[in-house]
């Protein structure tokens, strides 16, 4: 595995349920990550930017601290936010619009332009084998005023996402497996798959440019579920004393998803509206909406 981007830890940030956990780093919540989407036009503008985490995490977390410090800015960014998109089919994901990014260095966040697709992860020929890694919160060495992302390493397990159990939506999720541990904290956390420089299928050795894309969101461990032994036979318990363990298998809702969400409606007349203002030809002459 190669050295990672700096910039990708700075668009991390970490998600509290109240202010207070969010100003000391206090324990519990997950993790989201900063979104940017380009100025429309016509005419030159900045990014809008947005908070993307897992819709179990938007459900129960309102403050979201952002990594730091970040270069122009005096202070780590808290942000608050109350209103939510979530993906229409009921997928674990949930998105928030920030506002428009002028004050807000461009390698403090990811561009959508680099988000995987079907297509690009046809094209580019990725597989089982390639590296993954994904960056967010250890619960336990997060604490304090700052936000220290942590990187966890695996391997893309399956060659096509497959539909798996969220316990948490109630439905079979699309999903990347991805042989990479992980546990709770973890969720929301942005997972970037890395090309191999080299594709050894389906005849031989064949080289590949080296690049990365983002693979999507962790939502998730798969469980394993082991029988308990009954301590005077050594024998298992009945079938139903079962404990839940982690498999190391992890479970990646597919960026083309996150880009659903981006692209809502309601998402897009946001951003139409709030580039209006930054023209001054929204009628109502507000002041269009911005993250500084």
């Amino acid at each position: 595995m190669p050295r990672i981007y700096d910039a990708h830890l700075k668009a991390v940030v970490f998600a509290y349920e109240a202010e207070a956990d969010a100003l000391t780093g206090a324990r519990g919540g997950g993790t989201g990550f900063l979104v940017g989407t380009p100025f429309v036009g016509p005419g030159p503008g900045p990014d809008h930017l947005h908070i993307v985490t897992n819709e179990h995490v938007a459900r129960t977390c309102s403050f979201f601290r952002g990594s730091g410090p970040i270069p122009g800015l005096v202070r780590v960014p808290i942000y608050h936010v109350n209103d939510w998109t979530a993906h229409p089919a009921g997928d674990d994901v949930s998105v928030a619009y920030l506002g428009l990014a002028p004050d807000v260095p461009a390698l403090a966040y990811q561009n959508i332009r680099d988000f995987l697709t079907p297509e690009r992860y046809k094209e580019e020929r990725l597989g089982p084998g390639d590296e993954v890694y994904m960056i967010g919160r250890f619960i336990g060495l997060d604490e304090g005023a700052e936000n220290t992302p942590t990187v966890r390493f695996g391997t893309l397990a399956m060659p096509d996402p497959v539909r798996v159990p969220n316990k948490y939506r109630g439905l079979d999720q699309l999903s990347f497996i991805v042989e990479m541990h992980s546990q709770s904290g973890y969720s929301g956390s942005p997972a970037y798959i890395v090309a191999s420089r080299m594709e050894f299928a389906p005849a031989k050795p064949t080289p590949r440019p080296h690049y990365e894309r983002l693979l999507g969101i962790t939502w998730g461990h798969y469980p394993r579920f082991l029988q308990l032994l009954d301590p005077e036979t050594g024998f298992p318990k009945d079938e139903q004393w079962v404990i839940a363990d982690n498999s190391g298998m992890d479970a990646v809702v597919p960026a083309w998803t996150i880009r659903e969400v981006l692209m809502d409606d309601g998402l897009v007349h946001a951003r139409e509206r709030n580039e209006q203002r930054w023209r001054g030809t929204d009628p109502d002459g507000v002041v269009p909406d911005a993250v500084s």
